[in-house]
């Protein structure tokens, strides 16, 4: 299971960087009992809607799921802030992490919600407006409009009823990270009658505008948009992962497709990019 995951098909484990990849490679065909993050030392806002989704999918599997937190008493309090631990005590899910004090949160983070709705993705989406405006309004709209168009675009393709977001903004760097994403079917699954093949060609169907998995008219332009709006408008990067593949969008480099060590069953949309200089 490479460097994330442990020996036993009972217990996962993770080191290192968390991040979607590394959810991905867990190969493990049993629900785990144990999820151990004790050796994680640094967390990517994909790493933890990735991780989400897994842990919700596991929890509907083994109703005794435990997750021990980071060894790193900094990463543990930031899993807390981003409300990882909340989502353990909705799912029933044993945990060890710290209870945080959150007066500071909204200034940075706009921690994991899950999406259960079309109005849900668009509540998410006012959210991250509000919380980007703060720190810089020519970028809130455009990453508001990504989050809205990408939660109501892996509701369709998910065949489930929720999927988890998060927005993280990095002060030094003036830079915002995005990440939306469930452990549903995936996109091959729901494009298949699109002409998908595999996991690689379902994502370039998800992001060629007009393709949609329904056939309702106006509907296929919602991944298209995100990738527009932050590759294109913002110079910033995108992925999109589903299944055995990756789509990594560059401003400069264009699209380039990767197949990945591992699987993750569902869709994971995620972006980054720096906030464009304040008007005055």
């Amino acid at each position: 299971m490479g460097d994330s995951a442990g020996s036993s098909s009972a217990e996962v484990r993770f080191l290192g960087n968390l991040k979607a990849s590394k959810v991905a490679s867990v190969t493990t065909t049993a629900t785990p009992d144990v999820v151990c993050l004790r050796r994680v030392t640094f967390v990517e806002p994909d790493g933890i809607v990735a991780l989400a989704a897994r842990l919700h999918s596991w929890s509907r599997e083994n109703s005794d799921l435990s997750v021990v937190a980071p060894e790193d008493s900094s990463i543990a309090n930031y899993l807390a802030r981003a409300h990882l631990s909340h989502l353990l005590d909705e799912i029933g899910s044993e945990h060890n992490f710290p209870v945080v004090r959150e007066r500071h949160l909204g200034s940075s983070l706009v921690p994991l919600m899950r999406v259960e709705s079309v109005e849900q993705a668009q509540e998410l989406a006012t959210a991250v407006v509000d919380f980007a405006a703060r720190h810089n309004p020519e970028a809130a709209d455009a990453l508001g409009a990504a989050l809205c168009e990408a939660g109501e675009n892996v509701g369709y393709h998910s065949g489930q009823q929720y999927a988890f977001g998060l927005a993280q903004h990095y002060p030094r760097q003036q830079r915002f990270n995005f990440a939306l994403g469930d452990a549903g079917r995936g996109l091959q699954s729901s494009l298949a009658h699109k002409g998908a093949t595999d996991d690689a060609s379902a994502i370039r169907l998800a992001l060629t505008p007009g393709v949609s998995a329904t056939n309702e008219k106006g509907r296929g332009y919602g991944l298209s948009s995100v990738e527009e709006q932050i590759v294109l408008g913002l110079a910033g990067k995108l992925s999109l992962l589903s299944g055995e593949a990756v789509v990594n969008a560059h401003p400069v480099t264009g699209r380039v497709h990767q197949r990945i060590d591992g699987r993750f069953d569902g869709t994971l949309v995620s972006g980054t990019f720096r906030a464009p200089p304040a008007r005055r």
